[in-house]
């Protein structure tokens, strides 16, 4: 009784998700997923580096500004996503993060966490391509660099 109650919401759910990118235009040809900016070189990590930095400036910057499946987004992580995207827009990087936190959040309520032994395996990997310059890790060092950031530091951050 509670499988076919559950297949009925599920079938629900699909119907009022296929109605509203109906009602709102919204078509199999069109990116839901904003697209990142390709960062290559030197100087454009130190801008965003910079602007980065910027954003303490600004008034207001660490308020929530709004929910995505109970995960609280503030202005910062906005502001932030909007300086790795192609087209800049704030609607773009909203977008993105409704797109990154519905996934967490879908992730989490199905429980699915990556083994720990396949991170410490994937972060070791990665501190080994680093540390021997594998090619294609340039784009880390320079970011590194102007984080001023050791490998063991930028790990730290990005797990």
């Amino acid at each position: 009784m509670e499988t076919c109650k559950m297949k009925r919401i599920c079938k629900f759910g699909i119907v009022v998700y296929i109605l509203i990118l109906s009602l709102t235009g919204c078509s199999e040809q069109e990116r839901i997923k904003p697209e990142k900016e390709k960062i290559s070189n030197w100087d454009e990590w130190h801008s965003i580096y910079e602007q980065t930095e910027k954003l303490d400036e600004m008034y207001g910057i660490d308020e929530i500004v709004m929910y995505v499946e109970d995960l609280p987004v503030t202005r910062r992580e906005i502001e932030t996503e909007r300086l790795y995207l192609k087209d800049k827009s704030i609607k773009g990087a909203v977008d993105l993060l409704i797109w990154e936190y519905a996934a967490k959040a879908e992730a989490e309520r199905l429980k699915i966490y990556p083994p720990q032994e396949k991170i410490n395996a994937y972060f070791e990997q990665t501190k080994q391509s680093l540390e021997d310059k594998v090619p294609g890790t340039e784009t880390i060092y320079i970011a590194m660099d102007v984080m001023q950031l050791s490998i063991d530091e930028y790990l730290e951050k990005s797990e």
